[in-house]
């Protein structure tokens, strides 16, 4: 892996930096130690420790919907038609060429924290479709929620951002990981340079404001809002 050693079931704990280099702490079986890097990029998801730690500001507004998918089996799937459907009662996708069934209901998020159930997904596809269908089986049941969130800097000092640790929203399209693959792509030539010192570090100030421009150019084309 081009010489990068991975380090497995460590946790962050803490983090400090200098002028010169960022210090993290982990914990481990062994106790909390330190290493010692000249820059840290938090790629850690949407629940991100090291935003969190850093004191990066996250901001946007909080989930509106609930959304529910899975690949499933149903005894009266004619009952439903294929295709995106809007209802007085939310939206619905079914088919499309995989035995797949979405909802998205406008209530609020979920108000469970239990994976999805077949009882679950069946009560949401009857109230939004306004049918009696029955589901018999189901699998890669999921939930997904619309939080738009955004870093308001990629780059607090020697600790950047990337992926859903800089930005979250709905998954509908995947657009989160297209803007993740940007993330990776435009910060990798410029620290890798900023690190053989054929930069100054001062390049890595154009990756907040390129980060946001692709973000914002993503979410206009899927019609999502963007904070």
């Amino acid at each position: 892996m081009l010489g990068v050693e991975a380090r497995r079931e460590q946790e962050v704990v803490g983090i400090r930096q200098d002028d010169h280099a960022v210090t993290v702490e982990v914990r481990t079986t062994g106790g909390v130690r330190e290493l010692n890097a000249r820059y840290l990029v938090g790629c850690d998801g949407a629940g991100s420790t090291v935003r969190g730690l850093a004191g990066f500001d996250f901001a946007g507004t909080d989930a509106t919907v609930t959304g529910r998918m899975a690949v499933l089996d149903m005894v009266d799937q004619e009952k439903l038609r294929p295709g995106f459907h809007y209802t007085p009662y939310g939206v619905y996708v079914h088919g499309l060429g995989v035995s797949r069934l979405s909802t998205v209901e406008f209530d609020g998020p979920p108000r469970q924290a239990e994976p999805l159930t077949v009882e679950e997904l069946q009560d949401s596809i009857r109230r939004v479709s306004g049918t009696d269908v029955t589901i018999t089986t189901m699998s890669s049941g999921t939930r997904w929620i619309d939080t738009a969130r955004q870093a308001t800097t990629y780059r607090a000092g020697r600790v950047l951002l990337a992926g859903d640790a800089a930005h979250v929203y709905a998954p509908v399209g995947g657009q989160g990981l297209n803007v993740g693959i940007v993330d990776a792509a435009n910060l990798g030539w410029k620290l890798a340079a900023v690190v053989r010192g054929r930069v100054g570090e001062d390049i890595l100030d154009t990756y907040t404001a390129n980060g946001i421009l692709s973000r914002r150019a993503c979410c206009r084309t899927a019609g999502l809002r963007s904070p």
